[in-house]
């Protein structure tokens, strides 16, 4: 597993990576604060860390 630097505050990205270098999933877990600054996209306002991928 494969942790990245994220702009927004306490937030970082990640990939997975197999042994034979293939990659697995990748995405992000993103903290949501007042204000947001994630530039993610949200259905519903929220407080808190969420997982994007």
């Amino acid at each position: 597993m494969e942790l990245y630097y994220d702009s927004a505050p306490h937030s970082f990205g990640f990939r997975q990576v197999y042994p034979d270098g293939r990659t697995g999933i990748v995405g992000g877990l993103l903290y949501h604060g007042k204000p947001d600054q994630s530039f993610a996209v949200l259905m519903e306002p929220m407080h808190g860390w969420s997982i994007h991928t």
